[in-house]
């Protein structure tokens, strides 16, 4: 939420634990926001975690990791009304620092299994659950009326983005298929998620509220290429002390592009 003299503006995406300790994965296009916290840039900023349903204000967190070339291809969009991208590395990394109100912190979070094995054409047609917080236009208040939602569809295709592997899951049209989804998982028949809402789909081929998702193995391999480490290694060991040094090399550059954008 941002709050100025004149205006407060909300912004809400999805995002779900990957880590018992409190890691949450979420869309890039989301979290980007996270490194405006210590400016004023689109007004005091304030970002909180909520869940249950209807969500309510739960945790604060901070980045452990969003990708420097999403924000840095994107940065130009942080104050477009309507947003575009192709869903490429747009995920993000985030960690519970703190619980909101005075009850303590779990001491575990309800983690979901994350795959990075490369989806193969057999999963074409295959039935898959879609879940978040569609926001969408119904009438209703994202701040205090957000209900949580599930859907089950199926994979229509598996695309690359040149990488020759399945990089995004095209999903067919359901109930799922509003904004604020982004960042919501895709649960196979086993109870693991192979990807993250994305993008909107391709409704004329797909049906009404069709859906593209990033694949977990898409994922892995590019912040692999990033890091040096998968997915895998940054959900283990100090996870402060991982978040501690992204904030303190890369947050202070990202945030001076997103700030000279939105001032220009």
């Amino acid at each position: 939420t941002f709050t100025s003299d004149t205006t407060i503006r909300t912004t809400t995406g999805t995002g779900f634990f990957v880590d018992k300790r409190g890691v949450i994965l979420t869309n890039a296009h989301v979290a980007q926001f996270l490194l405006l916290a210590n400016t004023t840039a689109l007004g005091e900023t304030n970002c909180q975690i909520r869940s249950g349903s209807p969500a309510s204000a739960r945790y604060n967190a901070e980045l452990l990791y969003i990708p420097p070339a999403w924000v840095e291809a994107h940065a130009s969009l942080i104050d477009a009304t309507a947003p575009s991208g192709t869903g490429e590395r747009d995920y993000a990394l985030l960690y519970v620092t703190s619980a909101v109100g005075s009850e303590p912190l779990p001491a575990a979070f309800p983690a979901l299994r994350v795959v990075s094995d490369l989806l193969r054409l057999n999963r074409v047609n295959t039935s898959v659950t879609a879940a978040g917080y569609p926001a969408g236009n119904k009438n209703r208040s994202t701040a205090t009326d957000l209900l949580s939602h599930r859907a089950t569809t199926t994979i229509s295709e598996l695309f690359t983005y040149g990488s020759n592997y399945a990089d995004v899951i095209a999903l067919r049209g359901s109930s799922m298929g509003e904004q604020g989804s982004s960042g919501g998982p895709v649960v196979d028949s086993t109870g693991s998620v192979i990807g993250m809402i994305t993008t909107r789909g391709n409704d004329e081929k797909d049906g009404p509220g069709s859906l593209r998702a990033i694949t977990i193995s898409h994922i892995n391999r590019t912040i692999e290429e990033e890091t040096g480490l998968p997915l895998v290694q940054h959900l283990r060991g100090d996870v402060a002390t991982r978040a501690n040094a992204f904030n303190q090399t890369m947050t202070p550059f990202l945030t001076t592009l997103l700030t000279k954008e939105i001032n220009q």
